[in-house]
């Protein structure tokens, strides 16, 4: 009797042990899958030495070709990966068809240094305002 209590005890215990473990690794599995909004550390534009986000746009920005002056500012969401990639690029406010494309390719050729959460490389989102002047 004594030995069929003890095997079964050793069966629970790992039992338990493995459901632990497997939980743990579920948690590690959807920590990797998770977007922050707002890291500690928010991804920074980087794309060479001495260049800044402002001149980047300046020198990438190709006005649209529509008739009249077109205006105003073009706000892009996208996402940051944890090695500095972008995607999942969405137009959050626009002002024309024409200039929100533009403005999507501006941000498709920006690079980023990636943002910090509880010290390691998170993906993020973040928004970046394009102006049309």
């Amino acid at each position: 009797m004594n030995k069929i209590l003890f095997t079964l005890s050793i069966f629970l215990s790992c039992h338990l042990l493995e459901s632990c473990h497997t939980k743990e690794m579920n948690a590690d599995i959807e920590e990797e899958k998770a977007y922050f909004m707002y890291s500690e550390i928010l991804p920074k534009f980087y794309h060479g030495e001495g260049i800044s986000l402002s001149e980047f746009v300046k020198r990438e920005l190709k006005y649209p070709k529509a008739k009249g002056c077109i205006e105003g500012k073009v706000y892009v969401r996208f996402l940051v990966d944890r090695n500095g990639h972008t995607s999942e690029f969405e137009v959050v406010k626009g002002i024309s068809d024409e200039a929100d494309k533009n403005a999507i390719e501006v941000v498709r050729k920006m690079t980023f240094k990636t943002g910090i959460e509880n010290g390691k490389a998170v993906d993020s989102w973040i928004i970046v305002p394009i102006a049309f002047e």
